[in-house]
């Protein structure tokens, strides 16, 4: 391994490069980003397919932490009296923290990962299965959630 290899080897692609790489792949869809207190966060569109509703999304991001998502609007709704199962709750304004991924199985990398090739795409997964579930009641994508430790299809 070269010295250059070598010095980068142990970096973690930091808040200011994240942030230009959002800008730069979803220049439209941002609506405010910034780093503040060594946290990123940006609020951007999203729309998982030409039939979806757009989604106010907000992204945080601290080195060292996993990435988080919030929908801002339109408000999730219940299917059966029960909102999704894969969230980790609320915060203080009452938007929903979706879980996009089992942070157990260390899928999210931040040495190597870009937000906007990673972790919109999970967001977006999300919205997609959220949508098929508000018409069916089935959450159709098998994943582990930190509530239930086993694999559960609801």
């Amino acid at each position: 391994m070269n010295k250059v290899m070598m010095y980068f080897a142990d970096k973690k692609i930091s808040l200011a490069l994240q942030m230009l790489d959002l800008k730069s792949t979803y220049p439209k869809l941002i609506d405010g980003i910034s780093i503040k207190n060594g946290e990123l966060c940006c609020d951007m569109r999203l729309q998982p397919s030409l039939y979806s509703d757009i989604y106010m999304v907000r992204i945080k991001y601290k080195l060292g932490e996993r990435p988080r998502a919030w929908i801002l609007s339109p408000k999730i709704e219940k299917f059966n009296r029960e909102y999704p199962i894969h969230r980790y709750g609320f915060d203080a304004s009452g938007h929903i923290e979706l879980c996009v991924y089992y942070p157990e199985y260390n899928e999210w990398d931040d040495k190597y990962m870009f937000l906007s090739e990673a972790f919109i795409p999970w967001v977006v997964t999300w919205l997609k299965t959220y949508e098929f579930w508000l018409a069916t009641g089935t959450w159709n994508y098998n994943e582990k959630h930190p509530k239930f430790k086993k694999v559960k299809k609801q």
